[in-house]
């Protein structure tokens, strides 16, 4: 179940809720959305941290797994995140407010830039 597939699937029940002025329904629809990508995505991060050192055994040796392994612990902790962010987007989008998703991705850039000069 793709984030991807989700947030299309959704944008145009978005869309004609948002239009209609139909707050409740269309938070009722983002939060049902949200959740079927965070029943997915939650355990598959729990599970990416922690088979993340015999995973990435599997396929480098023992300096460059350990190397991997911390950086796929790091990825997994942003997975639910940055899944949930197609279906929020998509619902600022359907209430024609695309600035909001502008600057939430200017802001995630500019902290990921810091993180990687750290």
């Amino acid at each position: 179940m793709s984030p991807l597939a989700i947030g299309t699937a959704v944008f145009p029940t978005l869309s004609e809720l948002a239009a209609q002025h139909r707050r409740v329904e269309l938070r009722a629809t983002m939060r049902k959305a949200l959740g079927a990508i965070l029943f997915v995505n939650v355990p598959a991060a729990i599970g990416l941290i922690l088979l993340a050192r015999p995973l990435s055994g599997l396929a480098f040796g023992s300096q460059n797994a350990r190397a991997v392994a911390y950086a796929l612990k790091f990825y997994a902790l942003g997975l639910a995140g940055h899944s949930a962010l197609e279906v929020a987007a998509r619902t600022f989008y359907a209430q024609q407010d695309t600035r909001t998703p502008l600057m939430v991705a200017a802001g995630s850039m500019l902290v990921a830039v810091t993180a990687s000069l750290v």
